[in-house]
């Protein structure tokens, strides 16, 4: 079925999506990308889902194809985004996958509602993680801006980027480079970038998030060994999935493996809502 390109209002901004349309009686699953990318992240796993459901992959304000958000880009204001954009296309209901920064959009979400079927937090940001010097410097007033404005920011310097985050480089298409780099050549990322470092960081109550499924990569240096630890110690009711030859991207390096802990999440949140649980 054909992915279908969108855009609606949000909190006032004009927000870019990717839709992949599903049986209406079935309730939507949400796609949440991480830090500095963009809804292009989920074509693959859009394309290849073997899912019912309608398939909803925003651009979060400040990246891929949508504008600046009118206020701090802060987790609370991502967790109004989900509400509202998927308010403002008539859902309460819903299940999600968040990858990266977006796993813990979707941990926030779920710690303060009450209203996701399924959740899959993919590669997750860990709240506690110390920020490297270059993402200090580029949230620095002023010199964050220049630095970005300023930045010789090639193909070949992203792809290389682009490449520490996969164990396998092939895994990453051509269209996925040209994805990203538009991402960062054409849209509000460069500007986004160091307002979205200048916010202080919101601890997440992990231990109020719902059941839901960890899925990282054993090999994946942005989810640390100590961060694993601390899930697995706060989120008791959660299935863990380590995946081997696996770093910062599941979906896109084994994707008939997260297919299937998709869709055992999925039915397992079925057989619950059965049971009124």
């Amino acid at each position: 079925m054909k992915i279908e390109s969108r855009e609606t209002q949000v909190l006032g901004v004009r927000t870019h999506y990717l839709e992949k349309p599903g049986n209406p009686s079935c309730e939507p699953l949400l796609l949440l990308h991480g830090f500095a990318s963009g809804a292009f992240i989920w074509k693959d796993f859009l394309r290849t889902s073997p899912l019912p459901n309608r398939i909803l992959a925003p651009d979060l304000p400040g990246n891929g194809s949508s504008d600046q958000p009118l206020e701090d880009p802060s987790l609370d204001y991502y967790v109004r985004f989900v509400r509202d954009f998927l308010g403002g296309l008539g859902f309460d209901r819903f299940s999600a996958i968040g990858h990266s920064m977006g796993g813990a959009i979707l941990a926030v979400y779920g710690a303060q509602h009450n209203s996701i079927r399924a959740m899959i937090l993919e590669s997750p940001a860990d709240d506690h993680g110390n920020t490297p010097l270059l993402w200090r410097i580029l949230g620095a007033p002023v010199i964050g801006n220049a630095c970005m404005a300023f930045y010789p920011l090639t193909r070949k310097v992203l792809l290389k980027r682009l490449q520490r985050g996969v164990f396998e480089p092939r895994v990453l298409s051509d269209e996925y480079v040209e994805e990203s780099w538009n991402a960062f050549s054409r849209g509000p990322l460069r500007t986004w970038i160091p307002r979205a470092l200048r916010i202080k960081r919101s601890a997440i109550e992990w231990q109020k998030v719902p059941s839901c499924a960890v899925v990282y990569g054993e090999q994946d240096r942005v989810v640390s060994e100590r961060f694993r630890a601390r899930l697995k110690a706060s989120l008791a009711a959660a299935d863990f999935y380590a995946l081997d030859r696996c770093k910062h991207i599941p979906h896109l390096e084994h994707p008939a493996r997260f297919h299937a802990i998709v869709q055992s999440q999925m039915d397992k949140a079925q057989v619950a809502n059965r049971r009124g649980t």
